[in-house]
């Protein structure tokens, strides 16, 4: 499944944080990596999985202005499908 209605609760922020400074310090192949694993498994239904996907998701924007999830009605987080990096952009190769 490549959208998941993202219902927020109050201890969210707290984990997002958490999740958002765990990524400060990888690289950008170990961010697409963990990125396309989660693309090619889809979302499962876990509200833990949502919080990692929204995590990526400003990670992404941090570092490449641009990312492989939208989140249309400012809930329904939607994954575009695996990328790649080409020079200092990613690209989406598959599409879920």
């Amino acid at each position: 499944m490549n959208k998941y209605i993202f219902l927020q609760r109050k201890e969210d922020l707290q984990q997002l944080i958490s999740l958002k400074n765990s990524f400060n310090n990888i690289s950008q192949d170990e961010l697409i990596k963990k990125f396309n694993r989660e693309a090619k498994i889809g979302f499962t239904g876990v509200h833990r999985q949502a919080l990692l996907i929204l995590a990526l998701n400003q990670q992404f924007i941090k570092r490449y202005n641009d990312a492989p999830i939208t989140i249309e009605n400012n809930s329904i987080l939607c994954l575009k499908g695996v990328i790649k990096q080409i020079e200092n952009r990613i690209i989406i190769y598959q599409n879920n």
